[in-house]
């Protein structure tokens, strides 16, 4: 109820705007006029405050209420050119209410030639500060949802993965203990090979997927080198899967670790071996100093 009145409110306020601007401005081309004709008219016939019609007529009334804005702000600026103040101001609106910060950078390159004071200098630079700041958040925002949703797409991947591995696992097993019987149906063997080359495309399938993402995943190497050994008996593909493996451990185990971090892991021995280094260190440098002194 309170998200609704609140809407109603602010939906009030700009309609007053409005109409009183449409009732004023002698412009036949005025936007808000135009807004007005089309849309107050048939909404007042209705009084019908209903959400979804709120909502609807909000977003066009901000639409036309940015555009109004803007032309108020060209206008101004086409009549006073050397008006700085103005142009920063412009550029304000377009950094925080109208969200296009690349014509905002335009405006700003325009007053920075224009040889600003001091002050207006300072005002230039915490625009182009906010405009930094507001790119670094958006572009921070991408990261974390495109790290999320590839988070997401390996799991998914990985689990359909698993699951067709153990289907395929089964369907082996039933179709060499029928082909070992004494009158085994033909039929039914067709059945379990073609729904087994069904999962092993699906699993190559999700394989790829995986790679694409995260090609470093050991958990999925070890699952994807057994189903190769037990259920493809390909020996030559596990092999090469396996060399894979071990250079991924192998570039995990040399990975450089920061000194804070052995520092944190450090035990008595460790410690005992890392002062007697010290005390060689210092005492190397002390014979380096006094064959010094007596040169």
């Amino acid at each position: 109820n309170f998200a609704v009145n609140r809407a109603e409110d602010s939906f009030a306020v700009s309609q007053r705007y409005i109409m009183g601007h449409s009732g004023v401005c002698p412009n036949i081309k005025c936007v808000l006029k135009e807004f007005a004709k089309t849309h107050y008219d048939i909404f007042n016939k209705s009084r019908s405050y209903e959400k979804f019609k709120i909502t609807s007529k909000a977003a066009e009334e901000k639409e036309a209420l940015l555009t109004h804005c803007t032309e108020i702000f060209l206008e101004g600026m086409a009549r006073f050119p050397s008006h700085k103040l103005l142009r920063l101001l412009y550029s304000q609106y377009l950094i925080h209410i109208a969200n296009n910060r690349s014509a905002s950078l335009e405006h700003l390159h325009v007053l920075e030639d224009q040889d600003p004071t001091f002050e207006e200098g300072a005002l230039i630079y915490g625009c182009k500060a906010d405009i930094k700041e507001c790119l670094l958040t958006a572009k921070k925002r991408e990261n974390e949802h495109l790290a999320v949703s590839s988070f997401v797409a390996f799991e998914s991947h990985f689990s359909l993965f698993k699951a067709q591995i153990g289907d395929a696992a089964v369907l082996c097993y039933q179709f060499w203990s029928m082909l070992l019987e004494a009158v085994p149906d033909f039929l039914v063997l067709k059945n379990y090979g073609f729904h087994i080359q069904n999962c092993s495309k699906e699993i190559n399938e999700h394989w790829r997927e995986m790679q694409r993402i995260n090609p470093d995943s050991i958990s999925a190497l070890k699952l994807y080198i057994s189903y190769l050994e037990e259920i493809e008996n390909d020996e030559e593909y596990g092999n090469e899967m396996k060399e894979q493996m071990k250079r991924i451990d192998v570039f995990k185990v040399n990975a450089p670790v920061s000194y804070t971090h052995l520092r944190a892991h450090e035990t008595p021995e460790h410690l005992v071996c890392r002062l007697l280094l010290e005390k060689k260190k210092k005492k190397k440098k002390q014979k380096k100093t006094k064959k010094k002194k007596k040169k």
